[in-house]
């Protein structure tokens, strides 16, 4: 059984590197909708993180503020 529950875990870090590849993809500005249909399956809470780390680390830059948000690849 242990062997078995390995298979069906995703790779640790898996979620995130889908995100990532999702903004990598985007040009020009994005939403966090857009980034959601891109990646349906992780979860809002992860995906804003993400987002604070790149902007935290000079990859990304906020574009305004509540529903109309916008981000940019810098």
């Amino acid at each position: 059984f242990e062997n078995r529950v390995g298979f069906l875990t995703s790779a640790r870090g898996a979620k995130t590197e889908m995100v990532l590849d999702a903004i990598s993809r985007f040009h020009g500005d994005f939403s966090i909708g857009d980034l959601q249909e891109q990646c349906p399956n992780v979860g809002i809470d992860l995906m804003r993180r993400i987002l604070r780390q790149e902007r935290k680390a000079g990859r990304l830059e906020f574009l305004g503020l509540g529903p109309q948000a916008r981000w940019r690849r810098k």
